[in-house]
């Protein structure tokens, strides 16, 4: 299941053609009976040829995907790996490089999938930091409209949802506007 997250861009900015996100379960993830190749070909039927891959080196082998990467490369993805630790977060500043990499993307009418092994925890995370940032929405709204999307629970645990907050905190610190 690929769960699209709908956009509107900031009031009185519109895209022509903007992308969008999604956010899914790991593809061909072995313990949920998933099919690489299968899962693989949908998402390019799907227009996403852009990845934000969140698993940690240990998750590819744990989770019987130790041929993603390659397939990824051989297939034509253009992948951005952001490591983060199962029901954790990331530094602020990888967390920044990676949604500034994504927004490009969307803003040029690219697709880009975010996806860790449950496309709950780290995926809602950085959804909902995108939203914060890039459609000025508040840390609890952005979580929220995550949920709504996804499932309630994305953005799975306390830490999670305080690094939104934070992460939210110092982008509207910074950027006043």
């Amino acid at each position: 299941r690929l769960d699209l997250m709908p956009l509107r861009r900031r009031i009185g900015e519109s895209l022509k053609n903007p992308g969008r996100p999604g956010l899914t379960i790991l593809p061909g993830r072995k313990d949920r009976s998933r099919d690489m190749a299968g899962d693989l070909s949908t998402l390019k039927e799907m227009d996403y040829n852009h990845v934000l891959c969140l698993l940690t080196e240990d998750e590819f082998d744990r989770y019987g995907v130790l041929e993603l990467k390659q397939a990824y490369v051989e297939q034509g993805f253009q992948v951005r790996y952001l490591p983060i630790p199962d029901q954790g977060t990331t530094r602020p500043d990888a967390m920044n490089a990676a949604l500034l990499w994504m927004d490009d993307l969307v803003q040029n009418g690219k697709n880009v999938l975010i996806h860790c092994v449950g496309g709950l925890g780290r995926s809602g995370t950085v959804a909902a930091c995108y939203l914060t940032e890039y459609f000025q929405l508040d840390a609890d709204e952005a979580i929220e409209f995550v949920r709504q999307a996804r499932s309630r629970r994305a953005v799975e645990n306390n830490r999670q949802a305080e690094f939104v907050h934070d992460y939210a905190a110092e982008f509207v610190r910074n950027n006043p506007d």
